[in-house]
């Protein structure tokens, strides 16, 4: 999960089929951050574990990282 440096923008990423961070954590965190009137963006990649380390999704996780940081650094 990253925040923006104002904390109004946050961008969290998570593998459905994590065993580590469950995918109803994500959504408890997203609806608490709506419910705060911040928005938020989540990336969910089905099926995929913690390291979200298949080649095709890594890429994409990847990409949408560097450019949440160029957006809001």
């Amino acid at each position: 999960m990253a925040l923006s440096p104002t904390g109004a923008i946050t961008t969290a990423s998570n593998g459905t089929g994590d065993d580590n961070v469950h995918f109803a954590n994500t959504l408890a965190v997203m609806n608490d951050l709506i419910e705060a009137g911040k928005y938020v963006e989540v990336l969910a990649f089905p099926g995929r574990g913690h390291g979200v380390s298949d080649p095709p999704a890594r890429r994409v996780l990847m990409q949408r990282v560097t450019q949440f940081f160029l957006d809001n650094l």
